[in-house]
């Protein structure tokens, strides 16, 4: 109960003025709660890789190619971004990582080689997000907790709870695919059906 009101003291003591206040009290309140930053996120594609990392520990990870917005009206501004997927009924966490300019993924038939990152990577540009200027690029995630054959079984069908965490620490969380239905990719061509296979000139920084 005590960890609830600290969580929530800014909402009680608002709810609090809008009663001493009012109807107009309210009405504030409303408007202010409705103008915070909500995020929103669409996945175009995805592919899940396996690497080593700078100390040649083995990595699994997913790169989302994402379109992220924002329903409130206050700008969003992302300090970090976190993945959870949700496999065999638990969330398992995966870290932010920075892929490598020319960081190739291959698959039967095809092959895909990441260029221009540092202007794709949403991680690294760190851009304000508003409900009039949406951002479009690449996320990639990593994890040691779970094999890579598993998340490759899965990754088109599972629950991602994307985190963003802004400048004032404050965590915004948006459930992407939570209907269990196969996420819709636009070009099925680059996308790993039954695996792949990573070739990198430099080892996945986390």
């Amino acid at each position: 109960m005590i960890d609830l009101i600290l969580k929530n003291w800014i909402s009680l003591i608002s709810l609090s003025i809008a009663l001493i206040g009012g109807i107009p009290g309210l009405i504030t309140v409303l408007n202010n709660k409705k103008a915070q930053p909500k995020l929103a996120a669409y996945v175009h594609h995805l592919s899940p890789f396996s690497c080593n990392d700078t100390q040649g520990k083995s990595l699994v990870g997913l790169i989302l190619h994402i379109s992220i917005g924002n329903k409130g009206k206050d700008a969003l501004v992302p300090l970090v971004f976190q993945l959870e997927c949700k496999i065999s009924g638990k969330w398992v966490s995966f870290e932010a990582s920075s892929i490598p300019e020319g960081f190739t993924i291959t698959g039967p038939g095809w092959q895909h080689k990441y260029t221009n990152v540092a202007k794709n990577d949403i991680q690294k540009r760190q851009q304000s997000i508003t409900r009039e200027s949406p951002i479009n690029g690449h996320l990639s995630f990593a994890s040691r907790s779970v094999s890579f054959d598993e998340l490759n079984r899965v990754h088109l069908q599972m629950p991602l709870r994307l985190k963003c965490v802004d400048l004032f620490g404050k965590t915004y969380k948006f459930i992407l695919n939570n209907d269990m239905k196969p996420t819709n990719h636009e070009n099925s061509n680059i996308l790993p059906l039954k695996g792949v296979d990573v070739k990198t000139p430099s080892n996945l920084v986390l």
